[in-house]
């Protein structure tokens, strides 16, 4: 099941550009140490299942193993399965990094003339959060190589915040180290000429200085702030895709208008506030008080922040699995964990290995669920209404999203309509194939029926 999102639409007024670039965020960048496993890494065939974690209907849909007193993996006696199945620990959070205070539908098949893919695009953030006063100040760099085809003069940018009156606001703006003054923000739309055309196969950098002061999160979306929790979905400038212009659709309640290009994401983060704990698409490791997340091959990257968090842990094969919830929903929790680990495992033995380091379920004020790369959101009325039973909401809904997540980041658009969620070069999952043909919602069906109709 993919949700709908609804966009609020506005003008954000007059941009200011100047010579005031922001100030340094207080840190740099550092030597790239990946952080995730291989994000094209196959399951193990070791089967590995939660310890502790119920099974709502008193059945497994895949083998079983433990975990043991010194937290290792401890196998129990089963015959060899098809299906990958997890480990399990069951944790409180760790606790979040602080800092101190610093400044602030799918495109049609290439045409034969068009250049071979190249390097993915490589998205940096260094951001500083500031979880209580619901802002952040973000220094981003882009480096993009040309792989339409043709000379570029312009590039265009999806700046999603702008929707927001007062949200987004650009400081900087330059390629190559050289600012730029050539470019227009038009709601959603930023299009910036360049210095000098960008040649087929070319490279170019483009550095960024941005704040957001984040709006209400309303229960029809997840991008914002509520009292227990702050979302970033959708929250940076990212380059949209060019299939003979630059693809960038009209905002709509309906359907999903975005598209993308799979791309590499370095991220960042300082928090301001003490307490804070973070979720995000991957894996991310702390060091000198800030937190590093490094994820390959995907459309976006979310994070979701709160002071009120429980965490819980498991994986499949190398799949690390967190579902983060808010307090009083243990119990639904860990029925959120049993619904991942099937799914996860089932949906690798039918279709293809989970492409990422990591699933992320995150518990929000939603009216239904929503979906990103590594990381998924469920209704916070899923969890309250939860009964103990499979075919609730809860599990049969949350079963569905989680397997969209790998179906739709894996997916080649189709159309030129509602509707495009992602492009990705062929051949680097089966579901590439299965989407492409129309069988992406089958796929979610096909495992979520199995998974909540035990």
């Amino acid at each position: 099941m993919t949700s709908v999102r609804f966009i609020l639409v506005s003008t954000l007024g007059s941009l200011f550009l100047a010579a005031c670039a922001p100030a340094p965020l207080g840190y740099g960048p550092a030597p790239l140490n990946l952080v995730t496993a291989d994000a094209h890494a196959t399951a193990t065939a070791t089967p590995f299942q939660p310890g502790g974690i119920a099974d709502p209907s008193g059945q497994d849909l895949i083998p079983t193993e433990s975990i043991g007193e010194a937290g290792t993996r401890v196998a129990t006696a089963t015959s060899t399965p098809e299906i990958p199945s997890a480990t399990a620990t069951s944790t409180v959070s760790p606790p979040s990094p602080t800092a101190p205070n610093a400044s602030e539908p799918a495109l049609s098949s290439p045409t034969p003339e068009s250049a071979a893919p190249g390097p993915r695009t490589l998205y940096t953030f260094y951001v500083t959060l500031d979880y209580y006063n619901h802002a952040a100040s973000v220094n981003e760099s882009i480096r993009y190589t040309n792989n339409t085809g043709q000379a570029l003069t312009r590039i265009v940018l999806s700046v999603e915040p702008n929707q927001w009156p007062g949200c987004f606001s650009l400081t900087s703006l330059a390629q190559d180290g050289m600012a730029l003054s050539d470019f227009s923000l038009d709601g959603h739309r930023l299009t910036v000429s360049l210095q000098d055309p960008l040649q087929p196969g070319a490279s170019t950098n483009f550095s960024l200085g941005f704040g957001l002061d984040l709006p209400w999160k309303s229960s029809d979306g997840t991008f914002g702030y509520r009292s227990d929790q702050l979302n970033l979905t959708n929250w940076f400038p990212f380059i949209v895709p060019f299939d003979g212009d630059w693809v960038l659709h009209d905002p709509s309640a309906y359907g999903e208008y975005l598209v993308y290009d799979s791309a590499d994401f370095d991220v960042n983060i300082q928090v301001n506030d003490p307490g804070i704990v973070l979720a995000a698409s991957a894996p991310g490791e702390t060091t000198g008080g800030a937190t590093r997340y490094y994820l390959e091959g995907a459309r976006t990257f979310a994070i979701s922040a709160s002071d009120s968090y429980r965490m819980d842990e498991t994986a499949v094969g190398p799949v690390v699995i967190r579902a983060y919830h808010l307090p009083g929903h243990k119990n639904a929790n860990d029925a959120v964990l049993w619904m991942a680990t099937q799914s996860v495992g089932l949906y690798q033995a039918k279709f293809a290995p989970y492409p990422y380091p990591s699933l992320t379920i995150v518990e929000s004020d939603l009216n239904d669920g929503q979906e990103y790369d590594g990381l998924v959101f469920l209704a916070s009325k899923f969890y309250t209404e939860y009964g103990g039973s499979a075919k609730s909401n809860l599990v049969s809904i949350g079963s569905m999203t989680t397997s969209a997540t790998r179906v739709s980041d894996d997916s080649v658009s189709i159309g030129k309509g509602m509707g495009s969620v992602g492009r990705r070069p062929s051949g680097e999952a089966l579901t590439t194939i299965l989407t492409g043909s129309g069988l992406g919602h089958e796929i979610d069906r096909s495992v979520a029926d199995e998974v909540a109709h035990t």
